[in-house]
């Protein structure tokens, strides 16, 4: 199965405001493909894909993967998302395995968050 890319996000911008002269949209990023998870995490959407015109600077995470047992972090050094899961034989979480397959239209991949730039 072919590693996740930026491509593979289904973007839905909910939500648009300018401040301090960076635009600020809020979205709902949605993995419905199934992929397998890449060594430096899941990448961003690209700057357009968010309703932005010149580039990306973050994505601010909220209500992240609410109905998965797993946490998400942003990576902003490599413009990815970061999955970590716990299991019942570990005492700390750990991140997901490049064979760990996430996102299908049955049990979607789902970020909320704000994407920022401008």
């Amino acid at each position: 199965m072919a590693a996740l890319t930026a491509t593979d996000w289904t973007v839905v911008i909910q939500d648009q405001r300018t401040e301090n002269g960076k635009h600020i949209n809020r979205v709902k990023l949605t993995l419905a493909t199934a992929g397998s998870y890449p060594s430096n995490g899941i990448p961003w959407p690209a700057y357009q894909a968010v309703g932005l015109h010149r580039n990306l600077d973050f994505i601010r995470l909220h209500d992240v993967n609410p109905n998965v047992n797993m946490r998400t972090l942003n990576d902003v050094d490599n413009s990815s998302f970061r999955v970590f899961s716990s299991t019942a034989s570990a005492t700390q979480e750990a991140e997901m395995a490049t064979t760990v397959t996430l996102g299908s239209s049955a049990t979607p991949f789902v970020l909320y968050g704000e994407a920022v730039g401008w």
